[in-house]
């Protein structure tokens, strides 16, 4: 797995990119917290809260 850094203008990190092998991306925030996923295979982008409402816990 890769992690890429997301930088506001003055160089903090405010998230990161996750990058599965098979290149399916999970969005971090600064807190490691998921915001968001992406599937390039079916070339949708989910975030957290639609994913919760659908598979609740």
């Amino acid at each position: 797995m890769a992690r890429m850094e997301i930088k506001d203008r003055s160089y903090r990190i405010v998230g990161y990119i996750d990058t599965d092998r098979d290149g399916k991306q999970t969005a971090l925030d600064a807190s490691y917290r998921h915001v968001g996923y992406y599937d390039p295979r079916t070339n949708q982008t989910k975030d957290c809260q639609s994913a919760s409402k659908r598979d609740p816990l």
